[in-house]
């Protein structure tokens, strides 16, 4: 097989055209995940409120998780605290992630025992009268409507 190269397509200032648009593809992406970290550092408590308020358990389970860990392995226990701190806005969006997440397998799992147990119908107890003796019920009496 005959391969033909030609240097019509090999132009320098086609490369540094593409490696300019990655840099600024790269520093776009950069500065818009600096900007949402920002913004969820002035939204980052009403999140963790609403976290709490959903399912207060959970926070409280993540803090117990923190304070096993300082009481186990002080050192890391105690950097892991400072980063919690520090990246507070992503604990909250991971709490509140983790609320909406279990949550929604509780609904999707009492959907399913729902649909394997069957609902329950209401119903109303009706007053009973004893048959008399040698009286037979007919389909109509009986309540069998078929």
């Amino acid at each position: 097989m005959i391969v033909r190269m030609s240097g019509r397509g090999l132009s320098p200032f086609g490369t540094i055209l593409v490696l300019l648009f990655l840099a600024l593809f790269i520093v776009g992406i950069f500065l818009f995940f600096g900007l949402m970290l920002r913004l969820l550092y002035f939204i980052g408590p009403v999140l963790l409120l609403v976290a709490v308020v959903l399912d207060y358990k959970a926070v409280m389970g993540y803090l117990g998780t923190l304070g096993r860990r300082i009481k186990q392995r002080p050192v890391e226990g105690i950097l892991v605290l400072g980063l919690n701190l520090l990246a507070y806005p992503l604990v909250a969006v991971f709490l509140l992630g983790q609320i909406l997440i279990r949550r929604r397998l509780s609904t999707y799992e009492r959907e399913m025992r729902r649909g394997e147990e069957g609902e329950l119908a209401d119903y109303e107890e009706l007053e009973s009268r004893p048959i008399p003796p040698g009286k037979q019920l007919s389909d109509r009496d009986s309540g069998n409507f078929v």
